[in-house]
């Protein structure tokens, strides 16, 4: 929200509030008692000064002695048994028999070396036990909730109902801090404060993450005087005991006179969680002093936990709406973009789609150096401004603003159309993105006083005093948009992944064309030559052939060899250049079977065998590539055999419309410093001479692999013998 500026010395004021150390207040409220006692020796090392008015014997008689001398054998029994090992969770909540006929709980919990005891007087006021039958009506009624308002309103009154409270509120927090009352129940002649907010140093972060830990609150009455914590010289520490856990932990006596300036005397407070951050919480006031006892608090802390786990069930929900929602709006995206003619045009043509992905009324195309103005959007030499704007902010990350006005005064011209802006950087060419725009959404913001008069500051004493009036206090609120959210942020990087997917699509197009178009023109230039070459050998040869030296023949017939190497190598680049046409003819094909056939037309030597090791379900597929493939594999690993005699062994794992294929060797191996090189074009790791060899047919399988959405690689393992191919090919879709 926008909110005006204060004084600098109530901002530092502020701040230094904001760094209290609420969890080491050094005192608790009076209501109860607390001993802190050594882990090692179970000695009291600290206690309240109260400790004689609940348990009959002073602080300063207890400090030093064995805890079961202080409260009871039985008792420290208990605590023997149930003492928390791990962690600082409550470990026992038991009630024992305390003076003057009174009944008191202890609730233990750990604080670093000490484990630490509340100690309370249980009260036999009827409200402090709720029915279990009102409670579970309480919980049930939580099943009709559609929304997070109908279950806040649900709890609210449920709450009020158990409790007895004036007021109950829900009470929700924004991405800044601010929070909101979206559901109230309270004595109807009490002010409403339904609708209105509080800024966020009303609660601040260190309170909100202190909800986090201890869900339950309660002050019994905010015009207590605090109860110090008395430390043993030889055994406490210097520094102030965690009170983290301790549900009569004293609060910022800044907090207590905000009550007071509400004409509250009385709060319980229960932390609202969705995963890991504080959503929210439940707020319970009352005009006089009110103790919400050990049993109350552990009963509100239940419908907490329930409510909790249902705003996140509906936060999950709804986040699954709109992601199925946007998912599809992206499919329709990308199956435009994928059609016929230029990015940008396709992009125009896809508007409303476009705009309607993240809620913008207005977007700025950039490829390439063209811009595409979409919808209604600020004149194009503002767009410009605010695309260099945004770019240097952005620093190659999606960015969202919904203030851009506030950031930027220079860009206020464009307030009506664009005050908030969304850039998504694509990054093909340095500068393309998308810019989405949306307009100004004046509104009106009530807060809970006057939010600029947050704190007053006594000139005499420099005690600060939180703002006295609570009454509805408007603002209008100017030069921003409606709120981007995570779910724009998201579905904006996914549509990078589907524009510069086809962009890269087109230039592999693009290449491929031109690498076929240069492979047919360098083969029909030079084939015909060729067979004139290889021609005219022929024909000395049969010409010399009884009249000329061995040496002579010898030369004529390496020229032949020669022109033959160099039909196949303009043949493999031919190949090599086509091999990305994939053909549209599927069908389930049966590994095995076409291996077998394989071996049979390639007329192997008996002595090499080739197994098909493992389970072969059926492989929906193009046939031809994959034949090619394995093709390609078998002939390198018996052409490269270093034995008249071999095994080829071809396995095949098939998860989840991927197959993961292994054929592997026992012949010599490849050594790891060429397990990259082998795969380039016109490579061979021994003398053409020796092979007669073109050195593209891995590249081909390479290329024809990946164009199936896989990857090879080879693996070698000297001393062992052999070499394993490994590559995973990708199922065709039905």
């Amino acid at each position: 929200m926008v909110i005006s500026s204060v004084a600098s010395s109530t901002e530092t004021d502020l701040t230094l509030c904001g760094q209290e150390p609420i969890h080491r207040p050094g005192a608790i409220q009076p209501h109860g008692a607390v001993l802190a006692v050594l882990e090692n020796g179970w000695q009291v090392a600290q206690a309240s000064g109260n400790l004689a008015a609940v348990l009959g014997q002073s602080a300063e008689t207890a400090l030093g002695r064995s805890l079961p001398d202080v409260i009871g054998e039985a008792p420290f029994m208990d605590i023997l048994r149930a003492e928390p090992r791990h962690g600082p969770a409550v470990g026992l909540s038991r009630n024992f028999p305390g003076p003057a006929d009174t009944l008191l709980n202890m609730q233990v919990h750990r604080s670093g070396r000490y484990v630490c005891i509340d100690i309370e007087e249980l009260r036999p006021e009827a409200w402090q036990r709720p029915s279990l039958t009102l409670v579970q009506s309480v919980v049930e009624s939580y099943k009709a909730a559609h929304s997070l308002k109908d279950l806040c309103e649900l709890a609210v009154r449920g709450v009020k109902d158990i409790t007895g409270y004036d007021r109950v509120m829900a009470y929700q927090f924004s991405a800044d801090g601010h929070g909101q009352v979206i559901a109230e129940a309270c004595r109807s002649d009490l002010p409403p404060y339904l609708g209105q907010h509080y800024p966020a140093t009303d609660i601040p972060a260190q309170a909100r993450r202190q909800y986090l830990l201890q869900r339950v609150g309660m002050i019994a009455d905010a015009g207590y005087r605090p109860v110090p914590l008395i430390v043993a010289p030889s055994l406490g520490d210097a520094e102030p005991l965690d009170l983290t856990y301790s549900a009569l932990r004293s609060v910022s006596p800044v907090h207590r006179r905000y009550m007071a300036n509400m004409d509250t005397a009385a709060s319980l407070t229960i932390g609202l969680v969705d995963t890991d951050h504080l959503w929210g919480m439940l707020v319970c006031h009352h005009a006089t002093p009110r103790i919400a006892g050990p049993e109350l608090r552990a009963v509100v802390g239940l419908l907490g936990v329930v409510a909790s786990l249902l705003i996140g069930r509906l936060n999950a929900a709804s986040a699954v709406n709109t992601r199925l929602e946007r998912t599809e709006s992206l499919r329709a995206l990308n199956d435009r973009l994928t059609s016929p003619g230029l990015l940008d045009e396709r992009l125009a043509a896809m508007q409303s789609e476009l705009l309607g992905l993240v809620g913008a009324t207005g977007a700025l195309v950039q490829l390439s150096g063209k811009l595409l103005c979409l919808g209604h959007t600020p004149p194009l030499a503002t767009c410009r401004r605010v695309l260099e704007v945004m770019h240097l902010e952005a620093a190659g990350e999606v960015l969202a603003v919904d203030d851009l006005e506030l950031r930027h005064p220079e860009l206020a011209c464009c307030r009506e159309e664009a005050s908030g802006a969304l850039l998504l950087p694509l990054g093909k060419n340095a500068g393309d993105a998308i810019l989405w725009f949306r307009p100004e959404l004046a509104h009106t913001v009530v807060w809970g006083g006057d939010p600029t008069r947050r704190v007053n500051a006594d000139t005499h004493t420099g005690e600060i005093s939180p703002r006295r009036s609570f009454e509805a206090w408007k603002e209008l609120v100017n030069g921003r948009s409606a709120p981007w959210s995570k779910a724009d942020l998201q579905v904006a990087g996914e549509l990078r992944q589907v524009i510069e997917a086809e962009q890269r699509r087109r230039e592999f197009e693009r290449s491929n064309a031109d690498l076929e178009e240069f492979s047919q023109a360098v083969s029909h230039d030079l084939k015909a030559p060729l067979r004139a070459i290889g021609h005219l050998a022929e024909w000395i040869g049969e010409d010399l052939l009884g009249t000329a030296d061995p040496g002579t023949l010898e030369n004529v017939k390496l020229l032949q060899a020669r022109v033959v190497r160099m039909q196949k190598l303009l043949d493999g680049l031919l190949e090599y250049s086509r091999v990305d046409r994939s053909s549209s003819v599927t069908e389930d094909v049966h590994i095995p079977g076409m291996i077998s056939n394989i071996v049979d037309l390639m007329a192997i030597s008996p002595e090499f065998t080739v197994i098909c090791e493992g389970e072969w379900p059926l492989l929906r597929t193009e046939p031809a590539g994959i034949g090619m493939v394995l093709e390609n594999l078998i002939s390198n690993g018996v052409r490269h055999h270093d034995r008249p005699a071999g095994r080829i062994t071809i396995r095949m794992v098939f998860v989840g419309g991927v197959a993961e294929f292994c054929v592997s060797d026992d012949g010599p191996g490849i050594d790891e410093r060429f397990h990259r090189r082998i795969f380039a074009v016109f490579e061979t790791l021994k003398s053409r001479d020796d092979l007669e060899a073109s050195g593209i047919g891995l590249a081909i399988v390479k290329r024809k692999v990946e164009a199936h959405g896989g990857r090879i690689w080879v693996e070698s393992a000297p001393p062992a013998r052999g070499a394993t191919f490994k590559f995973t090919w990708r199922e065709s879709a039905p």
